[in-house]
């Protein structure tokens, strides 16, 4: 504890045979484990270069803690400095799985050198030219994946994400405050009061007392607010086939599709607007159905109709049933017709000799193009 009293400065070359492309160990060693020193403060800068160099300044300023495979365990935070993604020159920070609970490494690409620190007094900076091993633990020199290539390493903090401040646990705070935007691994362009994930332009903003909105690609889809939530763009359910509810915004009124019921009617699934409802679809209390319209329903196919109900009715042709004179006799008409006339003749009497036959038709009804003779009860 009594050699952290200060910060020494260090500057290192390349390590001879070094290449672009790959990554090489720079290592922070604390003089002693266990609990004889605590994490330490480190300042790392790679070469500082014209704009355009692929390896131009990155930096690190934090704070380091190898645990190997105590309960304490490794941890690290710091803020990570790059002009841009692409110009990594600090790859990660890795430090044992096993027994090596005073390493921390840090790996450079190789034409980042030389590089520049800051340590507290009582660690050891170390440049390995060689694969770097205590005890079960080996740090990979001239690595192309750092963590995979070495044995018994876990990566603690990884640069992958650009510029920002990089922690290995999880941030904690009572009734904390954050000012400002949020990006989580990208930059925020929704501005104001928002949150986006992983692209700049799709998250969530607070746009007002009670608001919450939706985004996605920076166009506005949805809204929640006390009492309502609302989609601007379509709802859709389903995979393969979908179905949607949509507005083209345009409409003269708004409407709604309501689901309710009471005690004489006790499901009701109802579709109307700003000036009444259109139809509902109700189930009774016996359990029966009835679909209801408020107004004419027309169909664009007449056919169906056309082909069941009855159109017309006329009589059908003429029959006629005749009998001798100066007999009795009498007549029903067939099933489905009537009477249509009587033929009286002059036999020189007044009896029913006078009747000499009776006229008959069938009643017609006109269904779907053909003419049906009507049947009786």
């Amino acid at each position: 504890m009594d050699k952290k009293k200060g910060m020494r400065q260090y500057a290192f070359n390349a390590p001879s045979n070094a290449v672009g492309g790959k990554w090489y160990p720079v290592i922070f060693r604390r003089s002693t484990g266990s609990t004889g020193e605590l994490a330490s403060r480190v300042i790392i800068t790679t070469t500082s270069a014209s704009g355009d160099y692929a390896m131009n300044n990155c930096e690190f300023n934090g704070m380091v803690m190898p645990g190997g495979w105590t309960d304490r365990g490794s941890y690290a935070a710091g803020y990570f400095s790059t002009y841009q993604s692409n110009e990594r020159a600090i790859h990660s920070i890795v430090t044992s799985m096993k027994e090596d609970d005073v390493c921390s490494v840090f790996y450079i690409e190789g034409r980042a050198f030389p590089v520049r620190i800051l340590a507290e007094e009582g660690l050891t900076v170390i440049v390995p030219t060689q694969d770097y091993t205590i005890d079960q633990t080996r740090y990979k020199w001239g690595a192309t994946n750092p963590a995979t290539e070495s044995t018994n390493v876990q990566t603690i903090l990884d640069f992958n994400n650009g510029r920002g401040f990089y922690c290995s646990h999880s941030i904690f705070g009572i009734n904390a405050i954050f000012s400002g935007n949020l990006g989580i691994g990208t930059a925020n362009a929704l501005g104001g009061n928002s949150i986006v994930l992983g692209d700049n332009d799709t998250g969530f903003k607070q746009n007002g007392d009670g608001v919450l909105d939706a985004y996605a690609n920076g166009v506005h889809v949805f809204r929640f607010r006390n009492g309502s939530a609302i989609s601007l763009k379509g709802i859709q359910a389903g995979e393969s086939k979908l179905f949607t509810l949509a507005s083209a915004n345009n409409s003269a009124r708004n409407a709604s599709f309501n689901l309710w019921g009471n005690s004489s009617r006790p499901t009701v699934a109802e579709l109307g607007d700003d000036s009444g409802w259109h139809f509902y679809s109700q189930r009774n209390t016996d359990n029966s159905v009835i679909f209801a319209v408020n107004g004419q329903i027309q169909p664009s196919n007449w056919g169906n109709i056309d082909s069941r109900y009855v159109k017309d009715v006329r009589l059908g042709s003429q029959q006629y049933y005749g009998v001798n004179n100066w007999q009795t006799w009498n007549f029903q008409c067939p099933s489905g017709h009537v009477l249509s006339g009587i033929n009286v003749q002059d036999t020189g009497s007044n009896s029913a000799d006078n009747i000499a036959g009776v006229y008959y038709r069938p009643i017609q009804k006109y269904i779907n193009g053909t003419w049906y003779n009507v049947a009786s009860v």
